[in-house]
């Protein structure tokens, strides 16, 4: 039996969307693994759009939907959140980037903003939860899932090196920081590899 992964984005690019490189690791790893990752995204206007050669925010820029520029890491291949039937996924994970912050939460204040979630985000998050489905997160999107808890974010996830990853209590959540812990593509690969790993383990599915 197949199982079916959903990969939650937000746009492309890790200043204003989903970090791109932790998304491919991502995707790559799943496939490796026989898990069919399905890729979803918001259909909302990402809070802004930043000059990735910068780091600066482009202010004249567009507005961006956060759907179409997801469906650029995808290859076309996406699903709006709305839309997706929770009980069709078997796991979901999370990439990282800045964007993943400011797009999938709702305004607050704070440089990230300090919002909840999405509704039709928190909606997922709440029913996979319900079922005691795994949920893995990369990076900053942890912050996403701590949010959706009412949670602070916890400092020993802060300590986790690139290279590894962390399950909460319960075993349902599995954590690798990317390049939140390291900039070396080597080093979150292998920890993105990892979470892969647990995550097909812990659908019955054997890694490697």
């Amino acid at each position: 039996m197949v199982r079916r992964v959903g990969v939650l984005l937000c746009g492309c690019g890790a200043y204003d969307g989903s970090d791109v490189q932790e998304s491919v690791l991502l995707l790559l790893a799943l496939a490796r693994r026989g898990l069919r990752a399905v890729v979803v995204a918001p259909d909302v206007s990402q809070a802004e759009v930043v000059d990735h050669s910068t780091g600066e925010t482009d202010e004249g820029a567009a507005p961006r939907r956060a759907f179409l520029e997801a469906a650029r890491v995808s290859r076309g291949r996406i699903e709006a959140v709305s839309e997706i039937t929770p009980s069709h996924l078997d796991a979901l994970v999370i990439p990282g980037g800045v964007g993943v912050v400011r797009t999938l939460c709702l305004a607050g204040p704070g440089p990230l903003g300090g919002g909840p979630p999405l509704p039709e985000v928190a909606s997922l998050l709440s029913a996979l939860e319900e079922r005691g489905a795994p949920i893995g997160v990369v990076g900053l999107a942890q912050v996403v899932l701590s949010r959706h808890r009412g949670e602070p974010l916890d400092p020993a996830t802060l300590a986790v090196g690139a290279r590894e990853v962390r399950e909460d209590r319960k075993g349902l959540v599995l954590f690798t920081p990317g390049f939140m812990a390291s900039e070396s593509i080597a080093e979150a690969a292998e920890g993105i590899e990892r979470l892969a790993d647990a995550l097909a383990r812990k659908l019955g599915v054997v890694a490697g």
